[in-house]
């Protein structure tokens, strides 16, 4: 899990790194959402006043809260990439089936 947009580069220094990397299975649940929450935080230099998946999920999809926005926004980016890497890496032929908590309860940003 890399950066790729100027954003991206942005932020990603500010995500806490499990034994030296970010991979996909840290940022893709919800600790890795509170994890670029605090990242998208740090990197605008402003206080993160969230501090739970369910209170980030919640804001973001109210549009209570720009850092949490812009956190799930970065969070589906990431889903969708990685999604995309395993469709071809697996030769998915049936379709991408997302699952976990966090999923169903983020569907208007998958929609999105």
């Amino acid at each position: 899990m890399g950066p790729r947009t100027p954003r991206d580069f942005e932020v990603f220094p500010h995500v806490e790194r499990i034994e030296g990397r970010i991979s996909g299975e840290q940022m893709l649940c919800g600790r890795g959402l509170v994890n670029l929450y605090r990242a998208v935080a740090t990197a605008d230099a402003v206080p993160a006043t969230l501090s739970t998946p369910a209170s980030i999920t919640s804001a973001a999809l109210a549009q209570s809260d720009k850092i949490a926005e812009e956190a799930l926004d970065i969070f589906v980016t990431c889903l969708g990439r990685l999604a995309g890497d395993l469709a071809l890496i697996f030769m998915a032929r049936g379709g991408i089936y997302l699952t976990g908590g966090i999923a169903q309860k983020i569907v208007p940003a998958l929609q999105h």
